[in-house]
């Protein structure tokens, strides 16, 4: 684990972030992007490698942003999409292409992140 202040790491620092674990294609909305809620986001926390989701909230459609932080701990942006109906399914491609890849980080890292007050 590492500690990132996404607030310094992130353009626009996020509303709320997800640490992926997994797709329920079932669902067409945010829910069907299974994880663990990132408690103080806004906040110096530790990250372990994996996939995450998150959400900048605007008055004239919210900013989603998919990134990863690497097994070398370096934060990687993969897909962005600004909107805020049908956002979900824009991204599974990715999650599912990230997941297979890095299917071993996915299964060994589902603990989401420890928090520093």
């Amino acid at each position: 684990m590492k500690l990132f202040d996404l607030s310094k790491e992130l353009p626009n620092p996020p509303d709320w972030v997800k640490k992926i674990t997994g797709l329920d294609v079932t669902k067409h909305n945010g829910f069907s992007i299974l994880g663990d809620w990132m408690k103080d986001h806004d906040c110096p926390a530790y990250y372990s490698p994996g996939l995450f989701i998150s959400c900048v909230i605007l008055p004239r459609g919210n900013y989603y942003r998919l990134w990863e932080i690497t097994t070398s701990f370096e934060i990687k942006m993969i897909q962005s999409h600004k909107g805020n109906k049908g956002w979900a399914p824009l991204f599974w491609p990715a999650i599912q292409q990230w997941m297979e890849k890095n299917s071993e980080v996915a299964e060994e890292e589902k603990l989401p992140g420890v928090w520093v007050d």
